[in-house]
């Protein structure tokens, strides 16, 4: 069955997957720079790359989808191309310019902790993917480090709250 394409980059993990359809894998094919998941039928569900940190073909994994006896449609080759062309943007990405500290203030400034998504992931207690997904939806508020994202630990504490006051309203 067929499902929406989406992409999935763990950034941590240094792994990358662009979802082709929601089928259950029957076995994986390693092709060097990316790898293919296909189905008991051979169509391929999913590509994955382990090293975010350089370029993939996507002529390369085309031509693998093709060879597997499903030429690419238009939707999957758009799909292909905005994948690799997120891998290959990921270095080139930095974080929000942080406002600069406000001089005069009487106040001593906030200390802000700082969490990885894996540190997120384990006080939540979902996987590092779940995180990803709420900081990529704006659930949680985060700021780019290189490569990776950081949560304050304020917002997360904050989430948790207001989670709990929908759950006590709810019954």
């Amino acid at each position: 069955m067929a499902a929406p394409r989406r992409v999935t980059i763990d950034q941590e993990a240094d792994a990358g997957y662009l979802t082709l359809t929601d089928a259950p894998v029957e076995k994986t094919v390693d092709h060097g720079a990316f790898i293919v998941d296909y189905s008991v039928d051979g169509r391929p569900v999913g590509v994955e790359v382990l090293t975010l940190g350089r370029p993939l073909d996507a002529t390369a994994v085309l031509r693998v989808l093709e060879e597997a006896g499903t030429a690419p449609d238009v939707d999957t080759r758009a799909w292909v191309n905005a994948f690799a062309a997120q891998i290959l943007g990921l270095d080139d990405q930095v974080p929000s310019t942080i406002p600069p500290l406000r001089h005069g203030s009487k106040e001593p400034p906030e200390e802000v902790r700082f969490l990885t998504a894996a540190e997120v992931a384990s006080i939540m207690r979902v996987s590092k993917m779940t995180v990803y997904r709420m900081v990529h939806s704006g659930v949680l508020p985060a700021i780019r480090v290189g490569r990776s994202y950081r949560v304050p630990e304020r917002a997360v504490h904050d989430y948790a709250d207001e989670l709990d006051a929908r759950l006590r309203v709810l019954g």
